[in-house]
Order: structure tokens, then C-alpha cells, then sequence
């Protein structure tokens, strides 16, 4: 995985798997496949609402040694299985945003037998960008791809 900072408010990450961009698209739009690879290390995540369409909402609960924290994604564009375009922020259990937020997009590239998957995040401010990444938001995205990179491997065989 690399994590480039783009500007003072945007940062661009970019990984890629060895499964096709169908079955990457599935893994993040199907509860019971996001359900098994989206957080770090060996946390869980519960779905608890999840519409993917414009104007839908994922709500989401991970769960791990440090605790629970609560999370909700609001779509602002879908393009299967292109485009994944969403506001993200932390919430409460009652699915209220808690800031700061990432306004976000998810491109799904058809490359070399696989797909590369291009996320870029933009923050209100610098600080909303810094604070993120002071919580780890770096090494949880990485263990989460790896996460992922198992799931379509167990998938595929």
C-alpha cells in the first residue's frame, strides 16, 4: 500500500489485488463480505445498516482489544464497479457523524489480471487531515488491505 499526501487536506492511497474488480466491488458493497475483512489485525466489524446507492448509508461497529468504534459511510456516487464516492466519518451506536470528515472516493482500476483500488480523502482542514493520521489511520488501513488480500484469496480458491 502507498499513502501520499496530495495537499495539506488530501491524502491518496492506492493497493493492489490479485482478484478481479467485480469481486473487489463485492467486497466492499456486500455486508456479508465487508463484514470480514473491513479492520485491523484481528478486530471485527458488525454491519448494522448498509444501502449502497446515492444517498444510502453504511453503518458499522468495530470491535477489538481497544474497544468498539462506531463509523458511517453516506454515498454520494456509485458507478459499479468503478466508483465509490462517500462521506466517512466516525458516529455514534444511533449512527449520528461524529467529525471529522472524509470526503471520499474509491476508484476500482482493471490492471495487469487484478484490480488496483485508488482512494483519495479530502478533509475540511489540516488539522482534521493530521488528526486522523495521529490515530493510526496508516497502519489500520494497512493491516484492513491485508485483511482484505486474504479474504479474496480464500474466496478465489
Amino acid at each position: 500500500m502507498t499513502l501520499d499526501r496530495v495537499s495539506d487536506v488530501e491524502i491518496e492511497l492506492k493497493r493492489f489485488f490479485k482478484a478481479p474488480r467485480d469481486l473487489v466491488w463485492r467486497a466492499y458493497t456486500e455486508p456479508e463480505l465487508i463484514s470480514q475483512w473491513w479492520a485491523p489485525g484481528d478486530a471485527s466489524t458488525e454491519v448494522k445498516e448498509m444501502d449502497v446507492r446515492e444517498g444510502g448509508r453504511w453503518h458499522y461497529c468495530m470491535r477489538g482489544e481497544w474497544g468498539e468504534s462506531w463509523g458511517l459511510m453516506t454515498f454520494d456516487e456509485v458507478q459499479r464497479p468503478e466508483r465509490l464516492g462517500y462521506v466517512d466519518a466516525f458516529s455514534n451506536e444511533e449512527g449520528d457523524a461524529i467529525p471529522p470528515e472524509g470526503h471520499g472516493l474509491n476508484t476500482y482500476v482493471e490492471r495487469d489480471g487484478g484490480t488496483l483500488v485508488i482512494n483519495r480523502t479530502r478533509y475540511a482542514t489540516a488539522d482534521d487531515l493530521v488528526k486522523v493520521l495521529g490515530m493510526g489511520m496508516e497502519e489500520g488501513i494497512a493491516m484492513t488491505f491485508d485483511n482484505l488480500e486474504h479474504l479474496l484469496e480464500r474466496i478465489q480458491q
